[in-house]
């Protein structure tokens, strides 16, 4: 099998998917904030069709996302349209702006004389529009009695836990991904090299450090790791090492195995400085290489996925989302870091790069039917397909029941298929794109995940930080440029971390990390 780490052009998502591996299932409970917004779960059964809509006015549905319009969005919209003409008497209307403009959605709901239904957006972290913040400032629909009623079986899809995560200050503003997801450092280490110089398990950083230490000193011609990421991979690696991120953008974390979940900043643990001064050290000695130049290198620390290691070795095909070209660097084998651990399952509200979700502007006036379309989507696999995948024979073909791009079309050439904005629909119980090859393997991708990863102690929440909001943005601006310097190999004295971390300090970080602590326990 091969995987597929892809580094694509603007406005398409990276994807890594490995080898499925079935599991145990862990059934996950009812959060109490989640299970008071639970509504009847039995107002029609899974692959009914919902009640013919009588005597509702035609309307028109729009919809916001970032990125480009497919090339044959108009025919696939054409076909949806005939398909819901009994049920919703609708027509769509899909727009798409710049990724650019779409980052700043206060300021596209402020300023555009278009009324929008729903905006595709994600969770709370640096860059991508923050439904928080949308929601806080009055700009977005409560939804907390009207999606239950308008859309009973699509709501019927979420645990409590899951719908906590759209809730904000006690209220439901979004309907979250329905693709459970979780991230870990993976490390990918060239398999020829494990078996020449007998390393065939590396879990750690002292075992990754002797093999970078071992090629380095016997393959000269190679510089043996690169750091994939340049700024998630920090945050990853503070994952690994055994901590919970609270808050993702401003680095603040507390133990796994903390039953009172003492939050402290992240430069604050012993953790983080054994962290940097291990990149430093490989830096300096000559291990690593900035990631534009991983190609030459035998390892590389990366987000990925949550996926179990596989037990053979497997080939790594890299795409070039510039010169859409693909070069193969042999057979690889992949391990979890620290895979003792719990894996931090992912905010079901997603992030650009896996899924997204979706929230209704307050000026809507069509929020019960655009919810009826949400849920039309999910009805049935015939519904998504044509919606995700576009028109069976020209946008894709069925090769041994995936879909997959006709001849003649690859990813960058597709006519539809791999259209910006589609992440916000993305279901795992449909999924069949043939980069993922989770369609095949769904059910054992959810077991692995419900085994191996688990929604953070503290659960759904997010922070206010009031009068602190200007330093705590300062931190977060403060932490991505370290990370991203850090990764590149630009910070190479321990005095520039002395420096960073006194340039926090005097922002307050140890006030903010005891503000947060509070709100959390509060609830």
């Amino acid at each position: 099998m091969e995987i597929c780490l892809r580094t694509e052009s603007k406005g398409r998502r990276s994807r890594m998917i490995a080898i499925m591996l079935a599991a145990a299932c862990l059934i996950l409970s009812l959060s109490g904030c989640g299970s008071s917004i639970r509504g009847d779960e039995d107002s029609y059964l899974d692959g009914d069709e919902p009640p013919v809509k009588e005597n509702m006015e035609h309307t028109t549905l729009r919809f916001l996302f970032p990125g480009s319009e497919p090339r044959n969005w108009k025919k696939v919209e054409a076909e949806i349209e005939k398909r819901i003409s009994d049920t919703l008497n609708a027509s769509l209307d899909f727009r798409w702006i710049d990724y650019s403009q779409y980052f700043n959605l206060e300021n596209v709901l402020d300023s555009s004389n278009e009324v929008y239904d729903a905006l595709a957006v994600a969770k709370p972290e640096p860059l991508y529009p923050d439904f928080t913040v949308l929601a806080r400032s009055g700009k977005l629909k409560d939804i907390t009695d009207i999606f239950p009623a308008s859309a009973p079986y699509l709501f019927s899809k979420y645990t409590g836990e899951e719908l906590a995560y759209a809730t904000v200050d006690g209220r439901l503003y979004a309907v979250p991904s329905l693709y459970p997801q979780a991230r870990c450092a993976y490390l990918v280490v060239d398999d020829r090299l494990l078996r020449k110089y007998n390393m065939t398990d590396i879990t750690d950083y002292d075992k990754y450090e002797l093999f970078l230490k071992t090629v380095k000193e016997n393959e000269p011609d190679l510089t043996p790791g690169t750091l994939a990421n340049p700024v998630s991979s920090i945050q990853l690696l503070a994952r690994a090492s055994g901590y919970v991120i609270a808050d993702e953008a401003k680095r603040l974390v507390y133990k796994w195995d903390d039953p009172e979940m003492k939050l402290i900043p992240w430069e604050k643990t012993p953790e983080f400085h054994d962290v940097i001064s291990r990149v430093i050290d490989w830096y300096r000695n000559g291990y690593l290489v900035y990631e534009s130049d991983r190609m030459k290198t035998a390892s590389f620390i990366f987000e990925g996925m949550l996926t179990p290691p596989s037990e053979e070795p497997t080939t790594m095909v890299f795409t070039d989302g510039k010169t859409n070209e693909i070069k193969e660097s042999g057979p690889m084998r992949a391990f979890h870091l620290y895979p003792e651990m719990k894996v931090q399952r992912e905010n079901p509200m997603g992030n650009f790069h896996y899924n997204g979700s979706f929230v209704f502007p307050a000026a809507s006036v069509n929020t019960e039917r655009t919810l009826q379309f949400l849920e039309w989507v999910q009805q049935s696999m015939d519904n998504y397909y044509l919606l995700m995948y576009g028109i069976e024979g020209e946008d894709y073909i069925l090769s041994n029941g995936v879909p997959t791009l006709p001849q003649g079309m690859d990813f960058f050439s597709s006519s539809y298929m791999y259209w910006d904005g589609n992440w916000a629909f993305e279901n795992m119980e449909y999924m069949a794109d043939p980069l993922s090859e989770a369609g095949a393997a769904a059910e054992s991708y959810r077991e692995f995940i419900n085994k191996y990863s688990q929604y953070p102690p503290h659960g759904a929440f997010y922070p206010n930080y009031g009068a602190l909001q200007q330093s705590a943005d300062r931190r977060a601006a403060l932490f991505d440029q370290f990370d991203y310097k850090l990764v590149k190999g630009e910070i190479l004295e321990t005095s520039e971390v002395d420096a960073f971390i006194n340039e926090l300090d005097q922002l307050g970080s140890d006030e903010l990390a005891d503000m947060i602590y509070e709100q959390m326990k509060a609830g």
